[in-house]
């Protein structure tokens, strides 16, 4: 259900990883307070089944499913939600992966990875929005990063616990 008074309504709102996790969670939100959401995933299947939740209690939401790493798909995926809507408001870039690995495993091709997601595609999809909205007459961008809830305790090897010191209370 949509609230009326939100300062959303009619608002245009990009989520990278709507899929799942706090991108889902977060598409869901603001399309409850009125901003129409582009759903921006790999995982289509599930971008579907959220686009028709935030339908059925009212919303606005287009399923772009996407691979953020891809700066073209990007692009086209920007280009589609600016014909259809209009110029953007704001970026949720939810999309990320974390390849937790201990260090010494020497995972380089999960690391490139994560950056290629992390980083890189965050910044294809600021590049792709800054160049439809943040034009003359076009309002200015917000953008805003999520980060992994995850963290791994780093040691020198799996079996063998960490060495450093711990700070005193």
């Amino acid at each position: 259900m949509t609230n009326s008074n939100s300062a959303l309504i009619g608002r245009t709102v990009v989520i990278t990883g709507a899929a799942s996790g706090m991108g889902a969670a977060t598409a869901g939100r603001l399309a409850s307070q009125g901003a129409r959401v582009a759903l921006l995933s790999r995982r289509k299947d599930r971008l579907d089944e959220l686009a028709h939740q935030v339908r059925t209690s009212g919303g606005e939401a287009m399923v772009l499913a996407v691979d953020v790493t891809d700066s073209q798909a990007v692009v086209a995926a920007a280009e589609r939600i600016d014909a259809a809507w209009g110029p953007v408001d704001t970026v949720i870039n939810a999309a990320g992966v974390m390849l937790a690995a201990p260090i010494d495993d020497g995972r380089t091709d999960h690391w490139a990875r994560m950056i290629d997601t992390n980083l890189s595609g965050t910044l294809h999809v600021i590049r792709a929005s800054h160049r439809l909205c943040c034009v003359p007459q076009r309002r200015a961008l917000q953008s805003t990063l999520s980060t992994s809830r995850r963290s791994q305790r780093m040691s020198c090897s799996p079996t063998t616990p960490s060495t450093r010191r711990r700070r005193p209370p």
